[in-house]
């Protein structure tokens, strides 16, 4: 059984300049725990990022298995170093096949959704942070202050813009959580209908 009020104290405690939400999800979409900031979206908002990360992670997960990603990926160029054979492909995919974490960079967020326990996901969500591009340095300093955050409104005192790293430490900060739900959610099994 999870307890959901130490949960969600554990998620808000992940909740930074970088992460303005973190969610523990099923596969199916249904919301287990949350962790928002205070200008963070409503319960029924935090259902629906929950619901898009399973729906996202259900259509990469196909993909993955299905061996499409590979597929796409470049050949590595050939070296004269012998390679040993690879034994045969099976039609399933094998747990080393299996999607274990995703990262997205979205035009106004940053998503990472992985697995943390059978049928468990957590998905942290933050927003774009504007990096020292030539494509930032074009805007005055008035117009990069006026970038919107997660919760949709403006940010306020515009320091979050140029905080810098925003993809990079989102994903750490999700690697190391992730790791401390894994090992806490060990034989942990989701109750069927979930």
């Amino acid at each position: 059984m999870l307890k959901t009020k130490p949960l969600n104290d554990l998620l808000s405690q992940s909740i930074s300049a970088n992460v303005s939400s973190a969610l523990l999800l099923t596969p199916s979409g249904s919301l287990l725990a949350t962790g928002t900031s205070p200008t963070a979206p409503s319960a029924k908002k935090s259902r629906t990022h929950a619901a898009l990360a399973a729906n996202i992670w259900s259509l990469y997960s196909r993909v993955a298995s299905a061996g499409a990603i590979e597929a796409s990926l470049p050949a590595i160029p050939s070296t004269n170093v012998a390679v040993p054979p690879s034994p045969p492909e099976t039609a399933t995919a094998g747990p080393s096949e299996a999607l274990k974490s995703l990262t997205l960079e979205l035009s106004d967020y940053n998503l990472y959704i992985q697995i943390v326990a059978e049928r468990v996901l957590l998905c942290l969500i933050g927003p774009k942070v504007a990096s020292g591009s030539s494509r930032s340095s074009l805007h005055s300093e008035g117009e990069s202050k006026s970038t919107k955050s997660v919760g949709g409104g403006g940010s306020g005192s515009g320091s979050g813009v140029m905080l810098g790293g925003g993809l990079g430490i989102l994903k750490t900060q999700a690697v190391a959580l992730a790791s401390y739900l894994e090992e806490e959610l060990r034989g942990f099994e989701l109750p069927d209908g979930i």
